[in-house]
C-alpha cells in the first residue's frame, strides 16, 4: 500500500484558455495553400502543453489529419529523420492512402544509407532526402487539400543547435540535415503545403540565451504569435477551486480530505496567490500545495499584512521571483526529510531528467533500500499529478514490442529550481544517478544482447535467407535501443560527476566520427552543451579544445578540404597550450596528425611532430586516474595513428610495434575499445603479411573480421575482408583471395564508398591476375581470368578518374597492377607457344604502365616500393627474353635502392638489423631471381646490347662465365628469400624456376654450376647456410633427373 499522502493533480477541464481555443479552432480547419505558423509562446508553467493536448482532442474529434504533439524535450526528436520518420508514420496511419506518396522518399532514404561512408556526397544525399520528403509529403497533402493537415510540435526552445566557441572560431558551423531540430524547423516547414503548424515553446532557451530562430521563422513565412501568459483571476480562482475538488473526492484518503479543505479560498487568498505567481497555473498549484500542508513562508505571509481588504499590493516581476524562490526553498526544504513514497519519488524524479519507468523507480528503490510495493501502482499516482508531465517517446528503456513508450518527467520549472542546489533533491542527486547509471548499464547490456542474438544469426544463416529482413530489422532495432541509452546514460553521468561526463562524452563522439554517424553524432553534442549549458552557463576551454579536436576530425572523415583551413585556424588554441595544458590538448594534436595523414600524407614532419607531441601530453599526464578509458583510448589512437604514419613509408618493424602496444593497451578495457580494435588488427594482418609473416596475417585478419561483424557496421566489415583477400594473395591463394574481395567489393558497391572501391579494385584485379598465373592447364578460364584482371584494374583506373583522386599510392598500385597483369598475359602466351602477335604486343603495353607507374612513385612512394616497379621491369626483359643493359639497369637500381643493412657482402655476409623490413629481402631475393636467369638466359639466348633505334646486337653466347653468375645469384637468391620467410610461394616458385633451368644442364655444366655455389657459400659466408643446402638439393636433383628429358 502506498502512504497516505498525495499533491494536487492534473484537471480534466482547461481553464482560461477559451477564448483563444475559439480562434484557433477554425483557424486549423482552414484551407490553407502555404503553410500557416502558429507560435504558442510563453514561459514554463503557463500550460502550454495543456493548450496542445486540447488541441488535439479537437483533430481527434473532428477526424484531421495530424501529427500527435512531437515534443522537442526528448534528445531523440532533435533528429531531422527521427521528425519525418513520425509525420510520415503519422499521416499513414490516420490516411493509409497516402503510403505511396511517400515511396520516393523511402527509396531517397535507403540512398542515403548507402552514401554514408562518401563524405560530402552523404552531405548531398541528405539534401536529397529532405528535398524527397518535402515532395512526397506535399503529394500526400494534395491528396485533401480542403482540410489541411496540422503538425503538433512541444518545447521547441530544446529544438535549438547548440553551439561551442570552437565552432565558431573554426567557422566549423555545419548547416547540413544532421544538425536537427533547428534546421530541419528552419528549412522545411515554409516549404510544406497545406499544412497548419502550432509550434508551442518558450522564448528563451532553458539556458537563458532568446531562441533567435523564431524570427527567421515568422519572417520567411506566413505566421501568427499568440503569447501565452497567466490565467486571470476568474480563471486562476476556477483552477484552484478544481484543484481542491479533485482531492476531496471520496476516493482520497480522509487525511487527504482534511488538508485540501482546510485551504481557505476566500477572495483574499486566490488575489493574493494570482498577483504572486501572475496567474501561472504552476505557480499557483504550489501556493496551493504549500497552503495544504501547512508550509507558507514568512515572506507571503508578510506581503498578506500589506493587502488592503482584498486587493493585493502591486508586485514588481523582481519581488515576484523573489516570493517565488522563498516558496520553493521553504517548502523543498519542509519535504527534504519526508520518507513517503509519494515524496521520495519525486525527490529522485529530480535526478531523472531521461524520464521515469515502473521499471527505473523499482530499481531506484532496490539501491535505496525503500519497499514501494506496486510500482506500476506508483507511476499511475505520479503520473495524475500537475507538477508531473507525461512524455511520449520511442521505446527504449524497456523491452516490448509497442514502436513508443510513455515516461514521467517533473515539470521544467521544478526541474528549474531544483538545480538551484535547493534542499530535498539536491542531496539524493549523486546517489540517485549512480543507481540510474547502474540500471542504463544493465538496459544497454541487454540491448547488446539482443543486438548480438540478431547479428550471430545473420552470420550463421546468411543474407540471402528468408528471416535475413526481419533479422537485420531486431539488430538495428536494438542498436538503437542501445544508442539511445548510451545518450541518456552520458547526462547521468554529467549529473554524477561532471568530469566523468566529459571523458564519456570524448569516448562517444570519437566512436560516432570514426563509424561516421553524424546525426548520432551531433545528439551527443547536443547532449553534452545542455549540460555544460545549464552546469556552468558556458563550455570550459578544455572542452572547447575538444570540440575543435571533433569539428577537425569529424570534417575530414566527410572528405571536406575545409579541414586543411582549420588545421589553420586551431593555431590559436595552440598559442594557449602553455597556460591551459591537459590531455586535451592531445586530443587536438591528434586530430591533427589524423587529417594530415588523410590529407595531406607527404608532410611526414609535420605529422611526426603532431603525434610526438600528443603522445609526451598523454604520457606525461599523470593526474588522470588509473582506470580512465577515454585517457587510454587516446593512447590507443596515437599507437594505431604512428602505425599508419610507419606504414605508408613501409616501416612495417615499426608499424606492427606500435600496433601491438595499441593491443596491448586494449587488453585492460576490451570491452570499452572494441569499436577501435578492427582497423588496428586489419592493419597489423597486412603488416604481417607483408613481412612473410602470413600465418598471423590471416590470424589477425580473421580476429579483425570476427570484431566488424559483431561489432562494427556493415560497412566496416569490408575492408576487413579487403586485408584478408591481400592476405591470401600474398599466401598464393587467389582463390580464397577472390571469395574475401568480391565480398569486400559488393559492401562498397552498396555504400555507394568511391574510398572503398578505391581500396578493393585493385585486390580485386590481382586476384584475377594470380588465378591467372595458376591456370596454365585450362587455357579459356586463364584467358577469361586475366581478362578479368585487366577489366577490374580498368575500372578501378576510371574510378580513380572520375572521382579526382590525387593518392600516390592509389594510382601507382593500379598503373603497377594493369602493367603486371599484361606482363603475366604475356608470358602465359609465351609459354603455351602461340604463334600470334598477342604476347609481344602485351609485353609492350606492360612496360609502359610499369613505366607510368615507376614516374608516379619516384614522386611520392618509398623506395621499397619503387624497388617492387624495378623488379617487374626486370621480370619483363627476363620474361621477354631481352638479355641486354636494360635489365641490368633495374636490377642495378634494386641493389642501389636497398640499405646496406639489408645486403649480403663478400667477406662479411648478412650484416643483420634489430627492426627489419622483411620486404627488402624479399624484394633483394627476387632481384638474385632474375639475375639468376640473366645468367641462364645469357648462356642460351645470348647477351646483347640494346641501340637506340630498338635494334640490339649480340655480344656473346654460351659463356661459361654466365652459368657461374647464374650459380652464384642462385645460392644468393635462396639466402634472401629465405631471410625473407622460412617457407613462402615465392621461394617455392624460386626452387621451382631454377630446378627448371638446371634440368635444362649438362653434366659438365651442372658441376660448374656447383663449383660457384660452393665458391660464392665461402665468399658470402654462407657455408652450412640453409641456402647451401637448399642449392646443392636442387643441384642433385638436376643430376639425378639428367637424360629424362622433360
Amino acid at each position: 500500500m502506498l502512504p497516505r499522502i498525495d499533491f494536487p493533480q492534473r484537471t480534466d477541464h482547461i481553464f482560461g484558455r477559451q477564448e483563444l481555443l475559439d480562434v484557433l479552432s477554425p483557424t486549423l480547419a482552414r484551407p490553407v495553400d502555404d503553410p500557416l505558423l502558429i507560435f504558442l509562446i510563453g514561459d514554463g508553467g503557463t500550460g502550454k502543453t495543456r493548450l496542445i493536448e486540447e488541441i488535439a482532442a479537437i483533430l481527434i474529434q473532428r477526424k484531421q489529419v495530424y501529427l500527435p504533439l512531437y515534443d522537442f524535450y526528448h534528445i531523440d526528436r532533435f533528429r531531422a529523420s527521427a521528425i519525418e520518420e513520425t509525420i510520415v508514420a503519422a499521416i499513414v496511419r490516420q490516411r493509409p492512402a497516402a503510403a505511396q506518396a511517400f515511396a520516393a522518399y523511402d527509396r531517397k532514404r535507403d540512398d542515403l544509407a548507402k552514401a554514408r561512408q562518401r563524405g560530402t556526397a552523404f552531405l548531398q544525399a541528405q539534401e536529397a532526402v529532405r528535398n524527397a520528403f518535402v515532395a512526397c509529403y506535399n503529394q500526400a497533402a494534395a491528396q485533401a487539400p480542403s482540410t489541411p493537415i496540422v503538425l503538433l510540435f512541444d518545447s521547441i526552445e530544446q529544438a535549438v543547435n547548440l553551439q561551442d566557441p570552437a565552432e565558431e572560431r573554426l567557422n566549423a558551423s555545419a548547416r547540413d540535415a544532421s544538425s536537427g531540430g533547428e534546421l530541419w524547423l528552419s528549412s522545411i516547414l515554409p516549404r510544406l503545403k497545406h499544412t497548419v503548424v502550432l509550434l508551442s515553446g518558450r522564448p528563451q532557451s532553458l539556458y537563458g540565451q532568446p531562441v533567435d530562430f523564431y524570427q527567421r521563422l515568422q519572417a520567411d513565412t506566413r505566421s501568427e504569435i499568440h503569447t501565452i501568459g497567466g490565467l486571470s483571476l476568474p480563471a486562476a480562482a476556477q483552477f484552484v477551486a478544481a484543484l481542491q475538488q479533485q482531492l476531496s473526492q471520496p476516493l482520497q484518503p480522509d487525511e487527504i480530505h482534511e488538508f485540501a479543505q482546510s485551504v481557505p479560498l476566500d477572495a483574499a487568498t486566490l488575489s493574493l496567490w494570482h498577483v504572486i505567481s501572475a496567474g501561472l497555473p504552476f505557480w499557483l498549484s504550489a501556493l496551493f500545495t504549500c497552503a495544504m500542508f501547512g508550509s507558507i513562508p514568512p515572506q507571503i505571509d508578510a506581503v498578506q499584512s500589506r493587502m488592503d481588504g482584498d486587493t493585493p499590493p502591486d508586485l514588481a516581476p523582481a519581488e515576484q521571483a523573489e516570493l517565488r524562490a522563498a516558496l520553493m526553498n521553504h517548502f523543498l526544504g519542509t519535504i527534504n526529510t519526508n520518507t513517503h513514497v509519494l515524496v521520495l519519488a519525486l525527490q529522485w524524479m529530480a535526478t531523472m531528467r531521461k524520464g521515469a519507468s515502473a521499471d527505473i523507480l523499482r530499481h531506484i528503490a532496490a539501491h535505496e533500500q525503500i519497499a514501494i510495493g506496486d510500482p506500476g501502482a506508483l507511476v499511475a499516482q505520479l503520473a495524475r499529478l500537475l507538477v508531473v508531465k507525461q512524455r511520449v517517446v520511442p521505446r527504449y528503456t524497456y523491452a516490448g514490442g509497442e514502436a513508443q513508450e510513455t515516461l514521467l518527467f517533473l515539470h521544467d520549472e521544478l526541474y528549474h529550481w531544483l538545480d538551484q542546489n535547493l534542499p530535498g533533491a539536491v542531496s539524493l542527486r549523486g546517489r540517485v544517478s549512480a543507481a540510474l547509471i547502474g540500471w542504463y548499464d544493465q538496459a544497454i547490456a541487454a540491448a547488446e544482447a539482443e543486438r548480438l542474438s540478431a547479428v550471430d544469426q545473420l552470420l550463421t544463416l546468411g543474407d540471402d535467407h528468408p528471416e535475413a529482413l526481419a533479422l537485420r530489422a531486431q539488430r538495428d532495432e536494438a542498436q538503437r535501443r542501445r544508442e539511445m541509452l548510451v545518450l541518456d546514460r552520458l547526462g547521468y553521468c554529467y549529473q554524477r560527476d561532471e568530469a566523468e561526463g566529459v571523458r564519456e562524452y570524448n569516448l562517444r563522439s570519437y566512436i560516432a566520427i570514426l563509424n561516421r554517424s553524424s546525426g548520432y553524432g551531433v545528439m551527443l553534442r547536443q547532449e553534452a552543451l545542455r549540460n555544460h549549458y545549464r552546469l556552468h552557463g558556458a563550455v570550459p576551454f578544455s572542452v572547447e579544445v575538444e570540440c575543435a579536436a571533433r569539428w577537425l576530425l569529424r570534417t575530414a572523415y566527410n572528405e571536406d578540404l575545409r579541414a586543411l583551413e582549420m588545421l589553420g585556424q586551431i593555431k590559436a588554441y595552440y598559442e594557449l597550450e602553455a597556460q591551459f595544458p591537459g590531455s586535451h590538448y592531445a586530443l587536438l594534436h591528434l586530430a591533427e596528425a589524423d587529417v594530415l595523414l588523410r590529407m595531406r600524407p607527404d608532410e611526414r614532419e609535420r605529422i611526426r611532430a603532431a603525434l610526438d607531441i600528443a603522445r609526451s601530453i598523454i604520457e606525461a599526464d599523470r593526474d588522470t586516474p588509473p582506470a580512465d578509458v577515454w585517457t587510454t583510448i587516446i593512447k590507443l589512437q596515437i599507437a594505431y595513428w604512428y602505425g599508419f604514419y610507419y606504414r605508408l613509408s613501409y616501416d612495417l618493424f615499426d608499424a606492427i610495434e606500435e600496433y601491438r602496444y595499441a593491443l596491448r593497451i586494449a587488453r585492460y578495457y576490451a570491452q570499452d575499445v572494441t569499436s577501435f580494435l578492427g582497423p588496428i588488427l586489419q592493419n597489423l594482418a597486412f603488416a604481417y603479411s607483408e613481412q612473410g609473416n602470413v600465418e598471423e596475417g590471416r590470424r589477425y585478419g580473421l580476429r579483425a573480421l570476427y570484431l566488424n561483424q559483431r561489432y562494427g557496421s556493415d560497412y566496416n566489415v569490408a575492408p576487413s575482408l579487403n586485408t584478408l583477400a591481400r592476405v591470401e594473395i600474398r599466401a598464393g591463394q587467389p582463390l580464397k583471395a577472390l571469395q574475401f574481395a568480391r565480398q569486400a567489393r559488393a559492401i562498397f558497391e552498396r555504400f555507394d564508398s568511391a574510398r572503398g572501391l578505391s581500396l578493393c579494385l585493385p585486390v580485386h584485379a590481382e586476384a584475377y591476375r594470380k588465378i591467372g598465373e595458376q591456370l596454365g592447364d585450362t587455357i579459356s578460364l586463364q584467358e577469361q581470368a586475366f581478362a578479368d584482371a585487366i577489366a577490374t584494374f580498368e575500372e578501378a583506373r576510371a574510378l580513380l578518374q572520375r572521382e579526382g583522386v590525387t593518392s600516390a599510392e592509389r594510382w601507382r598500385e593500379v598503373l603497377q597492377g594493369i602493367g603486371c597483369s599484361y606482363r603475366s598475359w604475356g608470358l602465359s602466351l609465351r609459354n603455351r607457344n602461340e604463334a600470334s602477335d598477342r604476347a609481344g604486343s602485351y609485353f609492350q603495353q606492360a612496360r609502359s604502365w610499369l613505366e607510368q607507374a615507376l614516374e608516379v612513385a619516384q614522386r611520392a612512394q618509398s623506395d621499397l616500393i619503387r624497388i617492387d616497379i624495378y623488379e617487374d621491369l626486370a621480370s619483363l626483359y627476363v620474361n621477354e627474353d631481352a638479355y641486354d643493359q636494360r635489365v641490368y639497369y633495374c636490377l642495378d637500381q634494386i641493389e642501389q635502392l636497398s640499405p646496406p643493412i639489408y645486403r649480403i657482402e663478400p667477406g662479411r655476409g648478412l650484416r643483420g638489423t634489430s627492426r627489419p623490413i622483411y620486404g627488402f629481402w624479399r624484394e633483394l631475393g627476387q632481384s638474385h631471381l632474375q639475375r639468376m636467369l640473366c645468367g641462364f638466359g645469357k648462356y642460351d639466348v645470348g647477351w646483347y646490347h640494346y641501340h637506340e633505334n630498338g635494334r640490339s646486337s649480340l655480344l656473346h653466347r654460351a659463356d661459361p662465365a654466365d652459368l657461374h653468375e647464374a650459380g652464384c645469384h642462385l645460392l644468393l637468391m635462396l639466402a634472401y628469400l629465405l631471410q625473407y620467410a622460412p617457407t613462402s610461394v615465392m621461394l617455392d616458385r624460386a626452387l621451382h624456376l631454377a630446378l627448371r633451368e638446371l634440368r635444362l644442364r649438362s653434366e659438365h655444366d651442372l658441376k660448374l654450376i656447383a663449383q660457384e655455389i660452393y665458391r660464392t657459400a665461402r665468399e658470402y659466408r654462407l657455408m652450412d647456410s640453409q641456402a647451401q643446402r637448399l642449392a646443392e638439393r636442387l643441384i642433385d636433383q638436376a643430376h639425378a633427373d639428367l637424360g629424362i628429358g622433360f
